[in-house]
């Protein structure tokens, strides 16, 4: 197995033993009908994975950027990459992704680390 593969294995491990499950909901926008010209209603997509949140340390919040009662969520890969803006559901609790790191090795995605804000 390669580098990439053993951390991945791992770090999925380590989330799924010590994380909770985290909801993300991401709309999709409909399609645009030439012929009628009119854009088809949108969808929204869900999927489950699971993250391990934290609290951002006083010296990481900056009130611009990081402001207080936003969070780290790690999660393990998965098949939809998180983006911003979409909305996750962790501990009941509804948050957007307001930003979104790759953590890679080898050239593939091991975790992402996001920040997300109420």
């Amino acid at each position: 197995m390669s580098l990439a593969g053993t951390l991945t294995t791992i770090a999925t491990q380590l989330i799924t033993q010590f994380g909770e499950a985290v909801t993300f909901s991401r709309e999709v926008p409909g399609e645009y009908n030439p012929e009628t010209g009119e854009t088809l209603p949108g969808d929204v997509v869900t999927y489950t994975a699971f993250g391990v949140p934290e609290n951002y340390t006083s010296k990481e919040i900056d009130n611009v950027t990081i402001i207080q009662g936003d969070r780290k969520v790690t999660i393990y890969k998965t098949t939809l990459v998180p983006q911003v803006n979409d909305a996750i559901t962790l501990n009941g609790a509804d948050y957007r992704v307001m930003n979104v790191e790759q953590i890679r090795a080898q050239g593939q995605d091991i975790i992402f680390q996001m920040q997300v804000r109420v």
